[in-house]
């Protein structure tokens, strides 16, 4: 592994994580470089094209170019090409708030929002941004739908694991039993509902879609404003996200059985 790489690269994430532009002395304290180190890193950065720095302040930000390549990469990826048709669909079929977030390890990141123009408690959470599959989204007091369909692929092995971290992050509100209810209600339907559990307006739907080989490669999720959304509204929009996400599984290749993600 070319150490210098990886040091230049965790200077350009420092830089990009944060919401207001940075010195040399801040970043060198938190990544435990030296100054000199990141001064020469923020240069370079600074030469290609990936950060800029500040006439007035002499501190450092990113530019778009960054970007720029993840656009170029996941434009043209199949994963794009796969889910882009099925999630506009379902947004279109129901006029709501249309999620999909892929797996990364252990954590759920968020690729695309489609639909519902107005305002929406989650559209707060931004693209690309991450999420341990277990935790809270900002604002809310429960799990989401998106982590119910998500959960309901790991096998039961990982139950005691996962029971401990989500009453970990939960500071012991969901029970065990409460939870493996919900995920096997998720199994027998074939989606997940929120029903109002993470944030009193919001409710939703949610469906995993498979890889060619079975592992779970994303979750399909709708996020509707409670008021005016029944119990069989839910239903019917969990059936329709279930369509959607055996699509995608189906255009990404998956034909056989699934596979546990563990």
């Amino acid at each position: 592994m070319d150490k210098t790489l990886v040091k230049g690269l965790a200077v350009l994430e420092a830089l990009a994580k944060s919401e207001r532009a940075r010195g040399v002395t801040e970043v060198s304290q938190e990544l435990g470089m030296t100054k000199s180190n990141v001064h020469r890193f923020m240069q370079t950065l600074t030469e290609c094209g990936y950060i800029k720095q500040d006439a007035e302040s002499g501190r450092y930000l990113p530019t778009l170019k960054a970007w720029e390549i993840g656009y170029e990469v996941l434009s043209r990826s199949t994963l794009k090409r796969s889910f882009s048709p099925y999630a506009e669909d379902l947004a279109r079929r129901t006029g709501q708030l249309v999620h999909v977030v892929v797996v990364s390890g252990d954590e759920l990141q968020f690729l695309e929002q489609i639909g519902a123009p107005n305002p929406h408690p989650l559209r707060r959470w931004p693209i690309g941004g991450r999420m341990k599959f277990w935790e809270f989204l900002p604002g809310g007091h429960d799990l989401v739908a998106i982590q119910l369909a998500y959960m309901a692929t790991l096998p039961a092995s990982q139950q005691k694991w996962l029971f401990k971290k989500v009453d970990e992050e939960s500071h012991h509100s969901i029970t065990a039993k409460d939870l493996l209810k919900r995920i096997e209600e998720t199994k027998k339907r074939g989606y997940a509902i929120n029903k109002g559990e993470w944030h009193e307006a919001v409710r939703g739907s949610a469906a995993t879609f498979f890889s060619e080989g079975g592992e779970p490669a994303g979750v399909l999720g709708l996020m509707a404003q409670s008021e005016g959304a029944t119990l069989a509204d839910l239903e019917r929009w969990g059936k329709a996200n279930k369509e959607c996400g055996d699509a995608i599984s189906y255009a990404l290749g998956y034909r056989g059985t699934v596979k546990s993600t563990r």
